[in-house]
């Protein structure tokens, strides 16, 4: 075999290595990222069942009026049954009765203040609120990992190799998780409660674990 033929063989062999170390690099970022979108719809559920499960206990304690109670039972109960699909209509409606049963306006004022002034009262409130803040990070986080994959998923190679195997095509969550005003610091400060605490969250609970880095990728227009 001529020289020629022999740098012709050595540059394909050359190449195939890289394209293999490209798409197996490729593959494990992707399982990365399915495994990180696991523990963030994980996450995500976890909240949802603290929320409606504190709603559902504000409901049952006798703070509210018998009708607003009832309201809330309901919902909370109808929120703690549908968490295998979370973006269904029961979250909203939690979120929008924890809204009208605590509602921020001049006429309320004196209710919530008697509310908060209840120490029982207040640390349930307090948890609820930190709660309904944990839902909301943690459908961002989800929904931000969502576009992570998919982005990647959408990539020539990936599709042309199909480098994501048989796993689901992951879609993000929404629904409206909007908590009540009162459970702003703000407004809650402006009743003279002090604001409820609402502790940092972070969904993903490998987010701090030390690990190595990616490796730089080439640059791939697809």
């Amino acid at each position: 075999m001529s020289p020629s033929m022999w740098a012709v063989v050595v540059a394909l062999v050359v190449l195939v290595l890289l394209l293999g170390w490209w798409l197996s690099w490729t593959a494990r970022r992707l399982d990365r990222l399915h495994h990180r979108l696991d523990l963030a719809h994980s996450s995500l559920v976890g909240q949802l069942q603290l929320r409606a499960a504190l709603a559902l206990e504000l409901g049952t304690a006798g703070l509210l009026d018998p009708a607003s109670s009832l309201l809330l039972i309901d919902a909370a109960a109808a929120a703690r049954g549908d968490l295998e699909r979370p973006d269904s209509e029961a979250q909203s409606h939690l979120s929008q009765t924890l809204r009208l049963v605590l509602p921020e306006d001049e006429e309320t004022r004196d209710a919530l203040r008697t509310l908060y002034a209840d120490p029982p009262a207040r640390e349930l409130l307090d948890q609820l609120a930190a709660a309904s803040r944990k839902v909301e990070l943690a459908r961002r986080f989800h929904n931000d990992q969502v576009r992570a994959t998919r982005d990647l998923r959408s990539r020539r190679r990936t599709q042309w190799f199909r480098l994501a195997a048989k796993a689901p095509e992951p879609r993000p969550i929404d629904f409206d998780d909007q908590p009540p005003a009162v459970f702003s610091v703000e407004t809650a400060a402006s009743l003279g409660t002090g604001g409820p605490t609402v502790d940092p969250v972070t969904p993903d609970p490998q987010a701090n674990a030390p690990h190595s880095p990616d490796p730089p990728s080439p640059e791939d227009p697809a």
